[in-house]
């Protein structure tokens, strides 16, 4: 099922320093329904060594990630595995020299999770429960602030409608967050997203939430998240992501900040929405690198599509 929390349960055992001590070496692979097996593997070297060479092929990409492991310890992250053909080209790049190494699988098909099982019987993770849920809503709207009694009636049957799947509640939390708190305008999301029936097994449903989310971004802020999505939506520094946009004239200067300062914002707005997660901060609280769930990732791929055609 998607959006229930497989990926972000990942990232943090992925980041978790007393984990990741244990290891000489770690890195995170993302595959998704349309596999793309070189993307996949630059990415995971990528975590491992400078790439410096993009003409290897394939295979001897793969060839020179199975050379890397050898002989080390090593935590390895395939996120988003959707089949068994994908995992049998993958597994060979990964050596067992019975040195404790690990590999997590996150996935939504118990066909292909049974069938990578070697050490472990599958984890489901389970839906949270109304509690949970209200109360995840309650902190990705008002944080540490106390939440307004007069709301409460009307948030708790939001938290309830998203029937416990941890994306749906952040999402709709994104778009609370960002109007009055006054029951009239959380009853017109309300009405707005159909709550009652919007969250069900297909991943199609959260597509309502999703299109409300965006278009409530400002013109230019929806042009760079679009970009973002289509191109980096696994995952990409900051920094990078900001040069990007300031190259192709997404963020634009005015006479109170620079192009770049304005590209931050743009950062921090979709960090705010919950539209993007946040891979990795500075000991100080900077945001380093950002990611986007694989659902918003296709949802950016329809729109650019829709928008621009194939090749835009």
């Amino acid at each position: 099922m998607p959006g229930i929390g497989k990926t972000t349960l990942a990232k943090r055992l992925y980041t978790h320093n007393v984990i990741i001590s244990r290891f000489d070496v770690c890195s995170w692979g993302t595959i998704s329904q349309a596999y793309n097996k070189r993307k996949t593997l630059l990415e995971m070297l990528g975590d491992l060594v400078p790439l410096n060479d993009s003409t290897c092929s394939d295979d001897e990409l793969a060839e020179k990630l199975r050379r890397h492991l050898l002989k080390k310890s090593y935590l390895i992250v395939i996120d988003d595995l959707w089949s068994i053909d994908a995992w049998d080209a993958l597994m060979r790049c990964f050596p067992d020299d019975k040195n404790s190494s690990r590999i997590i699988l996150t996935n939504r098909r118990d066909n292909v999770a049974s069938y990578t099982k070697r050490f472990s019987a599958p984890h489901h993770h389970r839906l949270f429960t109304d509690e949970e849920s209200w109360r995840l809503l309650q902190k990705e709207v008002f944080g540490e602030e106390r939440f307004p009694p007069e709301l409460e009636k009307i948030g708790v049957q939001i938290a309830q409608s998203c029937r416990g799947l941890p994306l749906a509640i952040v999402l709709v939390a994104g778009l609370l967050a960002k109007i009055e708190k006054q029951e009239l305008c959380w009853r017109k999301v309300t009405n707005d997203l159909r709550c009652s029936c919007v969250i069900a097994d297909d991943a199609q449903r959260y597509m309502d939430i999703i299109t409300l989310s965006f278009s409530l971004l400002p013109d230019q802020l929806k042009l760079c998240f679009l970009y973002f999505g289509e191109y980096f939506g696994n995952g990409v520094k900051v920094r990078k992501l900001i040069q990007r946009w300031v190259a192709e004239e997404f963020a634009i200067g005015n006479g109170l900040k620079s192009a770049e300062n304005v590209a931050k914002d743009y950062v921090m707005e979709l960090v705010d929405s919950n539209l993007v997660m946040v891979v990795r901060r500075s000991f100080s609280g900077k945001v380093i690198a950002i990611s986007m769930h694989d659902l918003l990732g296709e949802f950016c791929s329809t729109t650019c599509i829709d928008q621009w055609g194939p090749e835009g």
